[in-house]
Parts: structure tokens; C-alpha cells; sequence
């Protein structure tokens, strides 16, 4: 898809080294994530000064988790199940900005 090549964390301590060892120009991060949550993980990497492009993955669709996750540095949220078209119109935006 978008001649993306990827990369896949089992968790968020993980998910921090590869973002920490590689130059990614987006990372979409999966907020229930193991070890480390994706909100964590978010402000870990804000408090780096990582401008990293972050878009939130998550099941919850209620207003208040998408605050919670756009306050913690993610640039976007996306409540699964995610369409295809959806994602790749937002890789597209994000990755030309």
C-alpha cells in the first residue's frame, strides 16, 4: 500500500526503540499496546522533542478517549475497524505535509 515499507512493535517498549533507532515519517501507534501504553509512549517521545508524525489506533470511538490521545501528542486518531480508503487518503495527507 503507498509503497510503504513497515515495521511492527510487540509492544511499546519496543514500539520506543525502533522510533528511537530508525527515521519513520509516521507511526501509527495502537494505544492498548503491552509494557507500554500508546499514550506513554506518546509523551515519551514529545518530551524528546520527536516531531514524528503519531496517529492513535484504538477500539474506543467515545469523544473523551480521542481528547485524551490528541492532549498526549498523537496528530490523529483513528477508531478501528479502520477502512482501507480511510487509511491510505490520511497516509497520503500526512506523509505530503
Amino acid at each position: 500500500m503507498q509503497d510503504c515499507t513497515v515495521d511492527s512493535a510487540v509492544n511499546g517498549k519496543q514500539a520506543l526503540q525502533l522510533i528511537n533507532e530508525n527515521h519513520y515519517q509516521l507511526a501509527f501507534i495502537d494505544l492498548n499496546m503491552p509494557v507500554m501504553t500508546g499514550l506513554e509512549l506518546v509523551k515519551i517521545l514529545r518530551s524528546q522533542h520527536n516531531s514524528l508524525k503519531m496517529v492513535a489506533i484504538s477500539a474506543y470511538a467515545d469523544e473523551n478517549k480521542k481528547a485524551e490521545a490528541l492532549n498526549a501528542g498523537f496528530d490523529y486518531y483513528l477508531t478501528k475497524p479502520i477502512a482501507e480508503d480511510q487509511l491510505t487518503v490520511l497516509i497520503r495527507n500526512l506523509t505530503s505535509a
